[in-house]
């Protein structure tokens, strides 16, 4: 008898323990799944909008991995201008620190006379009533509490805008990498397109055989050049890092990227994509 009574109590202790154990790792399971739903990525994509958007950096968020696109250059008598620049990688961030996000525009398209675009890219003028070209894309970039060029932590280069001469494509020079591309040149003169900004030094304005007027500029720290011609219409320098030279008669040249030197795991794309910049932000 006491010995059934032992087997009924050990039998009833065993099924009581069972309850514990499944109440355990049902609450196992629905912390595992609480804490996996709140380390789940966050990503803010940012669009094209001519203007600054901020975002403050919150204590929580950890480092943020960034991916910044810039806009292409301006097309001309159906040549595509350059397509703008990516750059990737990651930037750890103090709280409360807060970024400036520029996103820049694509160029406009076959213009005789047009100014830069956002952000920081070359327009055209044609001293004619011919010669459309295209101005350069705008870079997009990322500033840290500031809004000066100085305050830029992340920079992805704008396309050089192409040429205006039709039929013969004259194409602008690709942005992004540490050099952004040189334009494409006029079929006869070797150095009329616009050279491609660096880590040092905006781009180089193009020349042709007879020298051009003062509107064609070289690029500057943040700034594309000014493109310009007669009927074969100069494309402007891309926006970047340092921009693109502005071309004469031909493409301008790319603007380049630049990371802070405490981003890590950086990638550059020259030429990436075509159409308007994009930055896209994940914590």
């Amino acid at each position: 008898m006491a010995a059934s009574q032992f087997a009924i109590k050990k039998l009833y202790l065993s099924y009581y323990e069972i309850l514990i154990m499944k109440k355990f790792l049902t609450i196992c399971i629905l912390f595992l799944a609480v804490t996996q739903a709140k380390a789940q990525a966050v990503v803010d994509t940012f669009f094209y909008t001519g203007t600054t958007e901020l975002f403050t950096v919150e204590a929580c968020m950890g480092p943020i991995t960034f991916e910044v696109i810039a806009g292409s250059g301006g097309d001309a008598n159906a040549v595509e201008g350059g397509n703008g620049g990516r750059v990737q990688g990651i930037l750890a961030f103090a709280p409360d620190d807060i970024l400036y996000i520029n996103v820049g525009r694509a160029g406009i398209d076959g213009s005789l006379d047009a100014d830069g675009i956002f952000v920081g890219s070359g327009g055209v003028f044609s001293y004619s009533t011919c010669g459309e070209a295209g101005t350069g894309g705008g870079a997009s970039d990322i500033r840290l509490n500031g809004e000066e060029l100085d305050n830029r932590v992340v920079v992805a280069g704008g396309g050089g805008g192409a040429g205006g001469y039709d039929p013969e494509p004259i194409l602008g020079g690709a942005g992004g990498g540490l050099i952004g591309e040189i334009g494409e040149n006029w079929p006869t003169w070797p150095n009329a397109g616009g050279k491609g900004g660096t880590q040092d030094a905006g781009g180089a304005q193009g020349t042709a055989c007879c020298g051009c007027p003062t509107y064609t500029t070289d690029g500057s720290l943040g700034l594309g050049g000014e493109g310009s011609g007669d009927c074969a219409g100069g494309g402007g320098g891309g926006g970047g890092y340092y921009g693109g030279g502005g071309a004469c008669f031909s493409g301008g040249g790319g603007g380049s990227s630049y990371t802070d030197a405490g981003a890590t795991d950086v990638t550059h794309d020259q030429g990436y994509q075509n159409g308007d910049g994009m930055i896209i932000i994940t914590y």
